[in-house]
């Protein structure tokens, strides 16, 4: 029996553009995933990995564009998410 693989849609918002960083992770980093914003939101797709079971955490970091006129702001963003895995099957 094969497992799923499953992608998960994480949506950010900052109020600058740049860079950033999404993880999967309980124990270990399951995956990550580097991403760009060149806007002030954007949807990123990262993949669940089949061996994560139970649930986990989606963590994003981000850091300004050093070409960003928003410098009186601070240059890091992060969040942290949990989310619970639901594996049974479809009808």
């Amino acid at each position: 029996m094969s497992r799923l693989v499953a992608k998960s849609k994480c949506r950010s918002k900052a109020p600058y553009a740049g860079s950033g960083l999404i993880t999967v992770e309980r124990e270990k980093v399951y995956a990550w995933k580097w991403f760009h914003m060149g806007e002030t939101a954007s949807v990123q797709k990262i993949k669940v990995p089949a061996e994560l079971e139970g649930g986990g955490y989606v963590s994003v970091s981000f850091v300004r564009d050093s070409a960003s006129e928003e410098v009186f702001m601070s240059p890091l963003s992060y969040a942290t998410v949990p989310f619970v895995i639901s594996r049974g099957s479809a009808p």
